[in-house]
Parts: C-alpha cells; sequence; structure tokens
C-alpha cells in the first residue's frame, strides 16, 4: 500500500507543479476527495457495516483514511481499473496495517510478469474441466464433514463445518492428505485474525503461522 501511495501522490504533486508553473495559477486548496476515520474491522449490528459501505460507495468513490494513513477505493469499476494497472498501483503490499511486509502470497502480492507465470501454473487446476472433475470428492467431503457433526444435534458451525470443508477440498487438490484439515483451517484462521488484528491476534502471530506452514511445505517436499 504505500508503494501505491507513494507512486499516486508523487504523480498528483507532479501534475500539480508543471499546471501552476506553466500557468501562474495558486494550488487549488480545496481537497480531492473526503478524509475519512475508518476504523478497522470491529462488530457492529448486523447489516450496520453494509449500510455504512453502501453509503461511501454512494459519496466517495476514492478517500483518504486517516486510520492507518492510506488510500481507498469504493467502487468496483475504479478497484478493477487499479488492478488492471500494475505500472501505477502495485500488488507487492495490499496490507495497510503492514506496507513492507516479511511475507508475500502469491500470486496474489506478485506484479507482472512474475504474477502471470504464476497464475499459468495455477490456472490448470482451476480451469472448468479440472474443477468439474472435483465434483465426485468434493460431495464426498461435505458429507463426511456433515456426518462428523450429525449426531451430535448442532455444532458450531464456521469452525467444524465451514472451515473444515473447503479446507479438505483444498489438501486433496494439492496432493496433501485431507486428514490434516483441521490444522490449516487453524492456520488459515490465525493468519487472518492475525493480519486484522482480531482475537487478540497481530502480525506476529500471522507470520508465525505462515513459517509454521512454509516448514511444513519443506519438509513434504524434501
Amino acid at each position: 500500500m504505500n508503494l501505491v501511495r507513494a507512486r499516486v501522490s508523487t504523480s498528483a504533486a507532479v501534475r500539480r507543479e508543471e499546471r501552476v508553473s506553466a500557468t501562474g495559477e495558486q494550488p487549488d486548496q480545496t481537497p480531492a476527495a473526503p478524509v475519512i476515520a475508518l476504523e478497522r474491522p470491529r462488530e457492529r449490528p448486523v447489516g450496520e457495516w453494509l449500510a455504512y459501505y453502501d453509503g461511501l460507495r454512494e459519496t466517495s468513490p476514492v478517500y483518504w483514511n486517516e486510520d492507518g494513513g492510506y488510500w481507498v477505493l469504493t467502487r468496483a469499476g475504479e478497484v478493477r481499473e487499479a488492478l488492471q494497472n500494475p505500472e501505477v498501483f502495485s500488488s507487492a503490499s495490499i496490507t495497510p496495517g503492514d506496507p513492507d511486509p516479511d511475507w508475500r502470497w502469491i500470486p496474489g502480492n506478485m506484479d507482472p510478469p512474475l504474477h502471470i507465470e504464476y497464475r499459468q501454473i495455477l490456472n490448470r487446476r482451476f480451469a472448468p474441466a479440472s474443477v468439474a472433475a472435483m465434483r465426485p470428492a468434493a460431495c464426498q467431503h461435505a458429507a463426511t464433514t456433515i456426518a462428523e457433526v450429525e449426531d451430535e444435534g448442532s455444532c458450531e458451525f464456521m469452525s467444524e463445518v465451514a472451515g473444515i470443508f473447503p479446507t479438505r477440498i483444498f489438501m486433496e487438490t494439492i496432493g496433501l492428505p485431507w486428514e490434516e484439515a483441521p490444522r490449516f483451517s487453524a492456520y488459515a484462521d490465525t493468519i487472518f485474525d492475525g493480519l486484522f488484528g482480531l482475537n487478540g491476534r497481530d502480525v506476529r502471530d500471522a507470520t508465525g503461522a505462515m513459517a509454521e506452514i512454509r516448514e511444513y511445505f519443506v519438509a513434504e517436499m524434501a
């Protein structure tokens, strides 16, 4: 995000200086975008966040968030344009709270041409024909996951079903034992909680979980 902010701010400043130098005009002091102090994710009543973001999209297609210091695009068209313009908007950093991270998501934190190379490898696994071929296994994993909690009469859905079911499919897709799904589901929870400062976790917890995943894969590939 610091790369994005530096590139955008620098180019905007240069354009202003060029205009003032050429015309003798005084720089416009009117803010080009609203300034908002939007706190990091916190609990609100159901539906309140959605209504708030809907309002932002209506009034503020671009705004500066003082909580962390970064620009935010709120509409799909502008977001798509930024994602498709890597010369201006880099993907090397995507977490405002950690603008120069020690880690990189692959391929999410990669800019072209490296991003394209990784996508070509992944696309084969997630092409329509490949996904269709996974359907029988996915159905079986769904049935198994439900059967494991059915006799209890109730369950904690997010941790016992929603977290486990897709992780089992992912494990099988990359050729690892699906029985390891609870372990990797826990890793995922720790990483996202840490990146967003949720449930008492921070970036150190997230990077620790990433390191454990890396060690697991290194051991598997040895």
